[in-house]
């Protein structure tokens, strides 16, 4: 009796090697914990795997975060650095678009003087920094920090799609990179260019996962462009970190 069954055993491996080199398994797949009896990851049903609904989600979670700023459209996040720093350089560049129609060079208002265009925090070559020519208030500070939580959000998800994580854990992953206690506190604190230059890492790595599985003219560019808007944030700290970060 013990001979006869494992004789079958070995028939119904060597059946299942002829087959294809695998163990035979259950047609039907069983899904437990978001992974079937393949072993592939596989979307919880409740979650949603769309990708614009996913954004949607992410967009209405940073919301909540921001609904005070957001409904209030007069007030400022509170940032030292805000009052201290970049709000000077704002009011130095609308009074010089206002008077000579040009950005300003120089701030004469700091200590003996200031070097608009020597100092990176300023972010006079940041293609972003025309959102605030377009509105001269401070409380543009909430709204662009808005977006740009967002638009680094939908980025980290693209980029862990790409590597292989599941809806949910993109949108957590994405989360957890745009609103953990390290970005928020440099948020609230004022870090403006430090934030700008952290939170479009993503939109790098994903053009360089392209580059990487396909070098072509389409891809060098495109790594190209975010790498130019990485390093024209203003902080030459996380530009640093960055490199190393793709590098290893």
């Amino acid at each position: 009796m013990y001979q006869s069954l494992d004789r079958r055993e070995v028939a119904l491996s060597r059946k299942g090697v002829k087959g294809g080199g695998k163990k035979a398994r259950p047609s039907i797949k069983q899904e437990s914990g978001g992974i079937d009896w393949n072993g592939e990851l596989k979307d919880i049903p409740t979650w949603p795997a769309g990708t614009a609904v996913n954004l949607c989600i992410l967009a209405a979670f940073v919301a909540v975060l921001f609904r005070e700023a957001l409904i209030r459209p007069t007030s400022l996040l509170w940032g030292s650095d805000f009052v201290r720093m970049h709000s000077a350089n704002k009011f130095i560049q609308w009074d010089s678009f206002n008077l000579w129609g040009r950005p300003a060079l120089w701030d004469p208002t700091s200590l003996g003087g200031r070097s608009i265009v020597g100092d990176p925090i300023s972010g006079i070559l940041n293609p972003f920094g025309t959102f605030f020519w377009v509105w001269e208030s401070l409380s543009a500070y909430n709204v662009y920090l808005f977006l740009l939580v967002v638009l680094s959000a939908s980025g980290m998800y693209f980029w862990a799609r790409r590597v292989g994580c599941s809806s949910i854990g993109a949108s957590v992953a994405s989360l957890g990179f745009c609103l953990s206690g390290k970005t928020a506190g440099h948020i609230f604190a004022g870090h403006l260019e430090l934030v700008s230059t952290i939170l479009l890492l993503p939109w790098v790595l994903l053009a360089l996962e392209h580059l990487m599985e396909r070098c072509s003219f389409r891809n060098l560019a495109i790594f190209a462009m975010t790498m130019f808007l990485f390093a024209v944030q203003g902080s030459v700290q996380m530009v640093y970190l960055g490199v190393f970060l793709m590098v290893i």
